[in-house]
């Protein structure tokens, strides 16, 4: 026997080679993995393996077998890794994959191209680790999309690639696609899978915040949710932007983790403003006032929910002009005569009829 011969490298091969022509994704699933516990695993069963060429020479496809003996290298020496070389490397790797399972121009009932779901998803997974924009390795993966209906692939695939197509149209200030996706996926995702749900949950309630839809205290409870996503969706619908901006401080690095950190301060400002002339307007109503308010009244108002004491005329008017220009507010602003005149009809359309 060959003393360099190592059971784990040839079981992974042979299992690989079997698994080519798979039915869906299940077998690329089990193989082709990138969590720190099984390449650890791997890793520490890889070691005394220089060269993993003799294994993969049982493969019949050249570009698998190279994708097969690189990722075997790369589970072996990812220990001594630095996390961004890592995530780099397993996505290159997974990009010539990809490339490769598309390329098949076979029946799709028969085709590699059954693979590229899962395939995908990973991709779009670890491209969000890397330094890289995520565009450099997730446009392939986006390509994927247009075959995503097909009753071939699996429910399990379908709400994998959602769930990161969805992350990464996030990092992407894609908002509406993002919500969309991971819409799906929660929806589709089992019941009885409660920590992937919550998992999903996390981001798709910050989709549905920019969009303003807020959540429910009993979905909220449901999963467990941190208390943090309440205490956001209260400031957020009182119009309070200073509490909304400092809990969001106080959880920095919770979504910084998360990756939803500047998205949700940089997104929910205008719209707490709207909220902000929203209750102004039903406060000024409720007084018989009508639908005219004053630039004085307004600027109280703004600087009153920012803290802002500072916050100018100009400032405020800046604000009132993105609200209309946007369709967040409809209406009209009399700069001479310092006057906001709202419309007659719904002057506060739903913030979800406004482009994403």
């Amino acid at each position: 026997m060959n003393v360099d011969y190592n059971s784990v490298a040839s079981a992974f091969t042979n299992s690989a080679q079997e698994s080519f022509m798979f039915s869906n994704g299940e077998a690329l699933a089990k193989l082709f993995v990138f969590s720190d516990q099984t390449l650890e695993l791997i890793s520490s069963k890889l070691q005394d393996v220089s060269n993993f060429d003799q294994y993969t020479i049982v493969m019949t496809n050249a570009t698998f077998a190279q994708f097969t003996e690189t990722y075997l290298q790369y589970a072996r020496d990812s220990p001594a890794m630095a996390e961004d070389e890592l995530y780099t490397q397993a996505a290159s790797l997974l990009l010539r994959l990809l490339i490769d399972l598309l390329s098949d121009g076979s029946p799709m009932e028969s085709s590699k191209k059954l693979g590229s779901l899962f395939v995908a998803a990973l991709l779009l997974r670890i491209s969000l680790r890397t330094s890289a924009a995520p565009g450099a390795y997730a446009s392939k993966a986006l390509e994927v999309k247009r075959m995503w209906d097909l009753p071939v692939f699996s429910r399990r695939d379908r709400t994998s690639y959602s769930y990161w197509l969805g992350r990464y149209y996030l990092v992407c200030y894609y908002v509406e696609s993002a919500r969309v996706q991971l819409e799906y996926a929660f929806g589709s995702c089992p019941e009885w899978h409660y920590h992937n749900k919550r998992a999903i949950l996390r981001y798709l309630l910050v989709a549905n915040m920019i969009r303003g839809r807020l959540p429910t205290q009993q979905l909220l409870e449901k999963y467990e949710v941190e208390p943090v996503f309440a205490h956001l969706a209260y400031h957020f619908r009182k119009g309070n932007l200073a509490g909304f901006q400092r809990v969001l401080a106080d959880n920095m690095e919770f979504f910084r983790s998360q990756g939803n950190y500047l998205i949700l301060l940089e997104r929910t400002e205008l719209l707490i403003y709207r909220n902000v002339l929203l209750r102004l307007s039903r406060i000024q109503e409720g007084e018989g006032r009508g639908r005219t308010i004053s630039y004085r009244d307004v600027l109280v108002a703004f600087r009153l929910s920012s803290q802002n004491l500072e916050m100018d005329v100009l400032e405020m008017e800046s604000i009132l002009s993105s609200l209309i220009s946007q369709k967040f507010v409809l209406g009209f602003l009399f700069h001479h005569q310092q006057l906001v005149n709202l419309s007659k009809k719904q002057p506060f359309p739903p913030i979800m009829a406004a482009h994403a």
